[in-house]
């Protein structure tokens, strides 16, 4: 979604993710979900929802950048907004398309989530692949369906 040439929001079938410079902007965003879902009669799984202040340090001035970030986080506990009556819960991370975003946008977070899934993924199929009586190929081809995949795509969660 673009709003006055700026990116806005995120729509992935069920998944939204919202994006605003204000906390203004957070609450807009948050009224203008609560009339849909009241529109098309739908819920929100608002424990799978999550809000958060982020930050980025560029380089001169990214202590200040920090600290305005922190406050900002700090207003939005004192204050979350609400998704047809429910508070949002304010969170130091979350995960989209299977992707961990952190306040700072860490990308070793990122990195490290998508290696847990792939380790779950190998943990779950690893019987099959020490099956001595399975063909290699087929082994290979489990192991690339399934863990690579796991890695290189954006899994819906």
């Amino acid at each position: 979604m673009l709003v006055k040439g700026r990116l806005s929001g995120l729509l992935f079938a069920d998944d939204l993710v919202g994006m605003s410079e204000t906390i203004l902007g957070v609450e807009k965003q948050a009224e203008r979900i609560s009339e849909w879902c009241d529109t098309w009669e739908m819920g929100v799984g608002i424990k799978k929802c999550g809000v958060m202040c982020i930050w980025w340090k560029p380089g001169k001035g990214g202590d200040e950048v920090e600290r305005m970030a922190n406050a900002e986080q700090a207003n939005l506990r004192a204050r979350p907004p609400t998704i047809s009556g429910l508070q949002v819960p304010v969170v130091e991370e979350n995960t989209y398309l299977g992707v961990v975003v952190t306040r700072d946008l860490d990308f070793k977070a990122m990195v490290s989530g998508r290696c847990k899934r792939a380790e779950k993924a190998m943990s779950m199929i690893l019987p099959l692949l020490r099956a001595q009586n399975v063909p290699l190929a087929l082994r290979v081809s489990v192991l690339r369906t399934v863990v690579l995949s796991t890695l290189r795509n954006m899994g819906h969660e």
